[in-house]
């Protein structure tokens, strides 16, 4: 009986290690067929790699010319831009009052926001007290200037001029005449007040009456801007006073009108300094062709300040950093105004910056800076990976001269009045050249 159970207890043991190693089996096989599909499929990565890599390798023996933008290289007065905030103010405003009449307003004939003209007609009061008072007044004249012809009926018999002359002042003065003319003067100008006009070409505003309504003398009717032109007046700097003149070129943006830029002229300059904010104030006036600007709206302001005539100077952009120091493309046609051509590398010596350009100084001694030219063309978009004499070609080429012997791209800049000298777009604030670089990846040099 104890055989028995010892055999059967060998067979069941016998079973599970057998069953145990077929489960074995399996899993060691499904684990066979993951691993040779993870290798095909690292396989079938690198395959793509090394097919990418060969076609890029490809394309660069194809010497295909990289996408760029250029700028030219131009030799003009750099300017130092003085920056300051206030807010825009009309030309010139004129507040219309019921002067020396009341009454109830018959016509209002103009909406607020319209543009109207040198005596157009704003608002027209009741006049019919006023015209009855000239009647009267016109009465008291003519009768005044009968008495008075009376009087003077026989004075031109009398031979003595000085008599006559004392005769006619005192008869003018017992009829009554000369007063009568004033009051008839008075009571035309009272009825011509009736009716209130524009004193100069502007947009109404604040408009403060209607028909029917009343209004006492004094009272405001409405007012008139002119907003061809708009004043912005700001606080600047004491230290920035030295290099301000009224006639410079003054720009300014609005928050409430993005993308656009007015331009204008630095109109006058207080010297006073107040003592506790260390500014003085300057008034800018823009031209406002368009009427865009209202008065109230804030204003960023930039005055031509600091001037330094015949310098060199690139667009911003297109200075960028290889192992800390500067460098510039310089765009060379294959052929004479050529759109692609070969990108050339070279260190430059930098001086003053701003918000748009940087200068572009004499080399320093001892070292492979280079000089550049006026009119030769830098790459200003693209350019930032490019390696020595990589082939590009210019998106923009239309909008600059290539190969043109040292002509500038875009318009020449503005010559300021006043004195001011001769002034660029190369604006920007005071600032060095110490910072604002784009710095590129590092590449091999030349």
């Amino acid at each position: 009986m104890k055989t028995r159970h010892v055999v059967a207890l060998v067979v069941t043991l016998v079973f599970v290690l057998l069953l145990g190693g077929v489960l074995w089996r399996i899993r060691a096989g499904a684990s066979g067929a993951a691993a040779d599909s993870t290798d095909a499929a690292s396989g079938s990565d690198s395959v793509k790699a090394a097919i990418r890599s060969e076609a890029a390798s490809s394309a660069f023996a194809a010497d295909v010319a990289v996408p760029v933008r250029g700028g030219a290289v131009r030799k003009d007065t750099f300017v130092e831009w003085v920056k300051a905030d206030g807010r825009a103010e009309p030309r010139r405003s004129a507040t219309i009052r019921t002067e020396q009449v009341e009454g109830q307003v018959m016509a209002v004939p103009v909406r607020e926001g319209e543009v109207v003209s040198a005596g157009a007609v704003l608002a027209r009061l009741d006049t019919t007290t006023y015209a009855l008072d000239l009647e009267q007044a016109e009465a008291d004249s003519a009768k005044a200037a009968a008495d008075y012809l009376n009087r003077t009926l026989f004075d031109e018999q009398m031979q003595n001029d000085s008599l006559r002359r004392e005769r006619r002042r005192q008869a003018r003065i017992r009829s009554g005449l000369a007063g009568a003319v004033v009051q008839v003067a008075k009571a035309r100008n009272k009825l011509e007040h009736t009716t209130l006009r524009a004193p100069f070409r502007g947009t109404v505003a604040g408009l403060a009456v209607q028909a029917g309504a009343r209004v006492g003398q004094g009272d405001s009717v409405a007012a008139v801007l002119d907003l061809s032109e708009v004043d912005v007046e700001v606080g600047v700097l004491e230290t920035d006073l030295p290099h301000l003149a009224p006639g410079r070129e003054a720009t300014a943006t609005f928050s409430a009108l993005p993308g656009e830029t007015f331009h204008g002229r630095l109109l006058t300059v207080n010297p006073v300094v107040d003592p506790d904010s260390r500014t003085a104030r300057v008034t800018v006036r823009l031209e406002n062709p368009r009427a865009h600007i209202v008065p109230g709206m804030s204003a960023s302001v930039r005055i031509a300040g600091e001037l330094y005539a015949g310098r060199t100077f690139v667009p911003r952009e297109a200075v960028v950093e290889r192992d800390r120091r500067d460098v510039v493309f310089v765009f060379a046609p294959a052929d004479s105004g050529s759109a692609t051509g070969r990108a050339e590398w070279k260190y430059v010596h930098t001086g003053l910056t701003n918000d748009r350009y940087v200068e572009i100084l004499p080399p320093e001694p001892g070292t492979n800076q280079e000089m550049l030219a006026p009119g030769e063309i830098v790459l200003t978009e693209g350019q930032e990976t490019l390696v020595h004499d990589a082939k590009v070609r210019l998106t923009n080429a239309d909008s600059l001269v290539i190969g043109g012997g040292g002509a500038t791209a875009g318009a020449p800049g503005r010559t300021a009045a006043g004195g001011g000298g001769p002034t660029t777009a190369a604006d920007g604030d005071r600032s060095t050249a110490s910072g604002g670089r784009r710095s590129a990846a590092s590449g091999a040099g030349r």
